[in-house]
């Protein structure tokens, strides 16, 4: 009986129903209808959802895509090399710096030049975008630059009295020149006494010029020792004559009378005569240093002997020379005579006293 009323009435089996009405108990437990519907509900979220994700990966990855084309197309992988601003090629895009290919150029400038120097034009990196067949190579950029920058070669100048009046290659050859100009006035046999320095104030000074200024040293030489005719005066001394001040600077007699309105052959010592000199655009001052042997006179001194009657006289100690060692300086300019100094004078052999006995009675 039991088995049969747990099958319905077409003979199957009974499934027990939680929603299927429990007479014994008198209990109704209404069909779970709405946790079905909330089941389907629930399915057709996460469908929507999985729908909202999709859509945001596939936009996520079509704007990463756009971002990389961009970067791709807009990035800076290269650098245009310019020359004061024009361009003049592009290289790829290394750690490359401008201070490097600065020195590279001008290293390779200063070997052609054989000096160093200093370039007018500024080299200049510039970010870009560039494909691999638009650009070359860092040692092609270098040396387009060579090609078009222009530059100033370091060199020596000469200055006189503050004023640049010449332009060497360098130092050596300036050197070279000044002393050429002061040896001229040095004889071979006095140059271990003499020495030469300029009137004027004469210096070189190191200067980056332009290549076409600079100057051969023939040339400059023979600008230095170029003469013009200035007046200067001249003291009579004692034996001179007209005639022979003349000839000393080079004159004629009308030249002289000529610089000196009323001169006469009369002349004498300590007058101041007008004559004139060739004087280059440097002047050479000469010192020359001689050392002479002269006298150191004797002394005479007397002594009185008042026993003795006014007219005697007695040499009771014979006196005797001695010698000094006196040195001379002599200045010249440009060949001249201006001026003669004693330097120092030193008795090397001293004199002796000549001693008289005279009576006063």
């Amino acid at each position: 009986m039991a088995e049969f009323n747990n099958r319905n009435f077409n003979g199957r089996k009974r499934v027990n129903a939680p929603h299927l009405r429990d007479v014994s108990k008198g209990v109704y437990t209404p069909p779970p209808v709405e946790k079905k519907v909330k089941k389907k509900k629930r399915k057709k979220r996460n469908l929507r959802l999985n729908k909202q994700d999709r859509f945001m990966v596939l936009g996520g990855g079509l704007l990463l895509v756009i971002l990389i084309a961009i970067i791709t197309i807009f990035s800076r992988n290269a650098y245009d090399v310019t020359v004061s601003g024009k361009s003049v090629g592009v290289i790829k895009k290394t750690n490359i710096e401008v201070s490097d290919i600065k020195n590279t150029v001008v290293a390779g400038l200063e070997q052609q030049a054989g000096s160093k120097i200093e370039l007018n034009e500024e080299i200049g990196l510039k970010p870009v975008r560039a494909s691999k067949k638009d650009m070359v190579t860092v040692d092609y950029a270098i040396s387009k630059i060579k090609e078009v920058v222009t530059y100033k070669v370091e060199a020596s100048v000469i200055t006189v009295d503050g004023k640049e009046v010449a332009v060497l290659s360098n130092k050596a050859e300036a050197e070279k020149i000044l002393e050429d100009i002061k040896s001229e006035y040095i004889p071979e046999d006095k140059k271990d006494k003499m020495e030469a320095s300029f009137v004027e104030e004469v210096q070189i000074v190191s200067k980056y010029v332009d290549s076409k200024e600079i100057s051969k040293p023939e040339v400059v030489k023979d600008m230095f020792v170029q003469t013009t005719k200035v007046q200067k005066q001249y003291t009579v001394d004692s034996g001179d004559t007209v005639s022979k001040i003349a000839g000393l600077y080079s004159m004629t007699l009308d030249e002289l009378y000529a610089e000196n309105q009323g001169l006469t052959t009369n002349i004498h010592k300590g007058q101041v005569v007008n004559v004139l000199v060739d004087k280059p655009m440097l002047s050479v001052k000469t010192a020359e240093t001689n050392v002479f042997t002269e006298i150191a006179k004797k002394q005479v001194k007397y002594q009185t002997d008042t026993s003795k009657p006014s007219s005697y006289q007695k040499v009771i100690q014979q006196g005797s020379d001695g010698q000094k060692e006196v040195t001379v300086q002599t200045i010249r300019i440009n060949g001249f005579e201006e001026d003669e100094v004693i330097i120092s004078e030193k008795i090397i052999q001293d004199p002796v006293d000549e001693i008289i006995e005279v009576g006063r009675r």
